[in-house]
């Protein structure tokens, strides 16, 4: 499932609420080139967080004007650093909420 896919099934689940997406400021460089960012933007607004060394000077007009920068303590973590640690059966204690990794460990999730 994609990622537009993903966001309409959570608009159809929570009609009415607002949905927000949230994306490292590393991300948000290449959202344009993602399926259907048009979609995804009219059914939610990017949250993005500014990670260290990231600009946001590649991210075109149309795609700032639905976002949110916010900024916060430096963070040198990815998802996909999560997701190599899981895969490489090494633990993500602390890293994610306890319930996302229960859930991780339950399901087998990103093992290879």
């Amino acid at each position: 499932m994609g990622q537009v896919e993903a966001v309409r099934q959570l608009a159809d689940a929570y009609p009415g609420d607002e949905l927000a997406l949230i994306l490292g400021g590393d991300s948000l460089n290449y959202f344009a080139s993602w399926r259907n960012p048009q979609a995804i933007l009219e059914l939610a607004r990017l949250i993005v967080y500014q990670r260290p060394g990231s600009e946001l000077a590649d991210a075109p007009d149309w795609v700032m004007q639905h976002t949110t920068v916010v900024e916060g303590i430096p963070l040198h973590l990815s998802s996909t650093r999560i997701r190599e640690r899981i895969a490489a059966g090494r633990t993500v204690r602390y890293l994610i909420p306890e319930a996302v990794r229960q859930l991780v460990a339950e399901k087998g999730l990103y093992r290879v």
